[in-house]
């Protein structure tokens, strides 16, 4: 034991996916800062979370210097995916219905192996000079600790080893990546309840088949369904089987691993067990015929433990949160500590609307993932939505921005209205379909490449002026609100300005 008290510019409490990014930007950014990444787990396991969308990609790419390393160590993704069912669940896959790219994306996203990446991260960081210590256990987290010198360390912790050695750490900056332990939150009592829950279960398997390789005769119609994507990669997209209620999930993680998990109301503790899992998987037909020689390698059930996966929106989030806490720490350790404070409370509460508009996406909408129509009306809604508010913004650097973050949350709530009108409108859908017995009409013999609405990726990331991004989002809103009549049967009816969106209205 030793009474030396280490001492640190900044220190990382976490070695997962979200404490190597922002410990790599911080080694790029502030090459001659001291930094620590303290990690207590010894093996890097493997997680939810594989699949990354545009946000966590350019992050990767044009914030983290890995555009390289993504091609070469990671696969590529072909989007998302979407697989629709009888409501006896034995339409076989050729027969689904179904909502996804025939192209890969204009802009590259990624599957990723999380403990491969996690591991390749821990390395480059001990090459850009970051102090990664593993095996430890954080204890004793003091966030008063006081001025020490004229370094101005503030905060301290203990790290106790496993051979019962003690480190003292003193560091300027703490950074809490982690994950379920949340050192800080619990400290503070930042913990809020989300009334969305819902419950999964997941694992690893080999000897998934490959549906691009699925051939005639063994495979009649194969031809055709292969043709009607364009034979493009449908394995290498995140593949959703969607039931009301739930939805399965197929990823690849290369290597010959693909993440296989399922997510919704339907969680039961019988599913945690691999005979639990392979039962609950078999009655689906469709799904049933690509596990044929499945072999499992693991199985994990969690229940009500995260917001939802269904979008795969944690890199994003991630990806966000390092762009900001980089920027607060490098204005203050540039001596700019007045803008290091400005800016945190801007970054604060654009989160916490990012949260709540990102939710609004998932809470009660699970109803709508069982019909092609409802779910095609609300995937070309959201994706539409996400490119031209969110993947722009941030490929803008306007999330960095304290002009651009007030002038987006002046109009917070109005967004969150909108974005709740709609949420509404897609319910309403499935109670008139299902009241005429209806919900499950086009489940059978559809294809819909998903891009309806991104007839202007070519704008996404160059600059352009807030009345173009509203009169792409009124174009949005007003297609939907057609679809949505169309599918009720009603006739079209005179397009609405975008503010009769944003208000508290029905528009079914």
């Amino acid at each position: 034991m030793t009474d030396t008290v280490e001492k640190l510019d900044i220190a990382i409490l976490g070695g997962g996916l979200a404490g190597n990014l922002v410990a790599r930007q911080l080694s790029l950014r502030l090459p001659n800062a001291s930094i620590g990444l303290f990690e207590k787990d010894t093996e890097r396991g493997y997680k939810v979370g594989e699949s990354s969308v545009e946000i966590a990609s350019n992050f990767f790419i044009r914030k983290l210097g890995l555009s390289t390393y993504m091609v070469d160590d990671q696969l590529p993704k072909n989007g998302l995916r979407f697989f629709f069912d009888t409501k006896e669940k034995n339409a076989s896959l050729f027969e689904m219905s179904e909502v996804g790219s025939d192209r890969l994306p204009m802009f590259p996203t990624f599957q990723i192996d999380r403990a491969r990446f996690e591991r390749d991260l821990l390395e480059m960081n001990r090459g850009t000079g970051v102090k990664v210590a593993i095996g430890g256990t954080i204890k004793n987290l003091d966030l008063k600790a006081g001025i020490d010198d004229a370094t101005t360390h503030r905060h301290s912790f203990e790290v106790h080893e496993p051979d019962g050695s003690l480190r003292k750490v003193r560091a300027r900056w703490i950074v809490d990546a982690s994950g379920r332990q949340q050192l800080i939150s619990k400290l503070r009592g930042f913990r809020t309840p989300e009334r969305h829950a819902c419950g999964s279960v997941w694992g690893r398997f080999t000897n998934v088949t490959d549906m691009d390789s699925l051939m005639e005769p063994k495979w009649p119609g194969a031809d055709a369904w292969k043709g009607r994507a364009r034979h493009t990669a449908r394995v290498l997209s995140t593949n959703h089987f969607c039931y009301k209620g739930y939805w399965i999930w197929f990823i690849p993680i290369a290597r010959g691993i693909t993440s296989l998990g399922v997510v919704g109301t339907v969680f039961e503790p019988w599913m945690s067990s691999e005979e639990g899992f392979f039962k609950f998987m078999r009655q689906h037909k469709a799904v049933a015929s690509l596990l044929e020689d499945a072999k499992c390698i693991d199985v994990i059930g969690e229940a009500a433990a995260f917001s939802d996966p269904f979008y795969s929106p944690g890199s994003d989030y991630i990806s966000i949160e390092s762009d900001m806490i980089t920027d607060m720490i490098v204005r203050e350790l540039g001596g700019l500590h007045r803008e290091a404070r400005g800016p945190g409370s801007l970054y604060d509460e654009f989160m916490k609307f990012r949260f709540d508009a990102t939710m609004l996406l998932y809470r009660d909408q699970y109803p709508v993932l069982g019909s092609y129509e409802t779910m095609r009306l609300k995937w070309n809604f959201d994706i539409s939505c996400y490119y031209n508010l969110w993947v722009d913004f941030f490929m803008r650097d306007h999330h960095l921005d304290p002009r651009k973050l007030r002038e987006q949350l002046r109009r917070k709530e109005y967004v969150l209205q909108a974005l709740e009108n709609f949420s509404n409108l897609f319910q309403k859908l499935v109670v008139e379909l299902e009241a005429k017995d209806q919900l499950h009409r086009s489940n059978l013999g559809h294809y819909n490449n998903g891009t309806d609405l991104l007839y202007f990726q070519s704008e996404i990331g160059v600059e352009r002026k807030k009345g173009a991004v509203n009169t792409r989002t009124e174009e949005i809103f007003n297609f939907c609100l057609e679809e949505a009549r169309r599918i009720l049967g009603e006739g079209a009816a005179e397009k609405l300005e975008l503010h009769r969106f944003m208000e508290p209205v029905s528009l079914a």
